[in-house]
């Protein structure tokens, strides 16, 4: 009667999960959102810290199984993070620059990235 209800932590995962899927993906072209995911966690953190100790009553105990297929869902985050970061570096329509405004220090490492990303169009097919 006087406890709240129960903490659903299947929901609290997946919420985790698509946060840590969306800062993954558009990172590498938005570097403001780590920032963001360290504040999305943070103020995730702390709710469900005062939420739990205070309003919700003691959740059932799980095994570990959510916390493995989590485990396996997140690897797939990483790769797409390399797939879609790759594709936003060697994309000319995404990142034009003018090579001539560049400094005469990052300019000798203009042969590199564009050997890289000579080696993207090709891997992708992007003309």
């Amino acid at each position: 009667m006087y406890t709240g209800p129960t903490l659903s932590l299947a929901d609290r995962y997946s919420v985790m999960i698509a946060a840590i899927f969306i800062i993954f993906t558009y990172s590498l072209s938005m570097p403001f959102l780590y920032f963001g995911g360290v504040l999305i966690f943070s103020c995730m953190y702390w709710t469900d810290k005062i939420l739990f100790l205070r309003h919700l009553s003691t959740p059932p105990m799980f095994r570990t199984e959510l916390a493995n297929r989590t485990y396996l869902i997140l690897e797939w985050a990483v790769i797409l993070h390399l797939f879609f970061g790759l594709f936003m570096i060697s994309n000319p329509d995404i990142t034009n620059f003018d090579p001539s405004k560049i400094s005469p220090t990052v300019q000798s490492l203009l042969p590199l990235t564009q050997f890289f990303g000579r080696w993207a169009n090709t891997f992708f097919g992007v003309s």
